[in-house]
């Protein structure tokens, strides 16, 4: 019997990616989403599409302790933003433009995903704080459903 071994840890948020095993040729990540409570296992055959997907597992997650903080327990501020501030999905599109830069994109790729935020998304829920997102397509449809009303 081969045990799967972590390939990367990340104490803060307590998530390991787990590397693959002969019997099992996939990475792992293993997670409970903060908002659904569900389960998830996201698997990738490729060593970079795993090391990405745990990259940004590990941003929402942060995003998300941010946004919905348990208990009675204060959100704590990233930088630029005062103590306190829950983001806006302006401030994770922002983010993610940095990333996008950060990876080299093409202007044209990033300026058209701009385009589409600033004339379909930041017009409906722009502004609207992050408290209420999903780990899945059809859940994400749903608080946009929901911030449209």
């Amino acid at each position: 019997m081969s045990r799967r071994r972590p390939v990367k840890v990340d104490k803060e948020v307590g998530r390991t990616l787990y590397g693959p095993t002969p019997a099992k040729p996939k990475y792992r990540l293993d997670y409970t989403d903060p908002f659904t409570k569900d389960r998830c296992q996201p698997r990738r055959t490729d060593e970079t599409e795993a090391f990405s997907l745990y990259e940004e597992t590990l941003v929402y997650l942060r995003t998300a302790r941010l946004a919905a903080p348990v208990g009675g327990e204060r959100p704590k501020s990233a930088p630029g933003r005062p103590p306190g501030r829950t983001p806006t999905v302006d401030d994770l599109f922002d983010a993610r433009l940095g990333r996008w830069a950060d990876d080299g994109c093409s202007t044209r790729y990033v300026d058209t995903r701009q385009g589409r935020y600033d004339y379909r998304i930041r017009p409906v829920i722009g502004a609207l704080a992050v408290r209420d997102w999903a780990a899945s397509s059809e859940g994400c449809r749903e608080v946009l459903r929901a911030a449209r009303v």
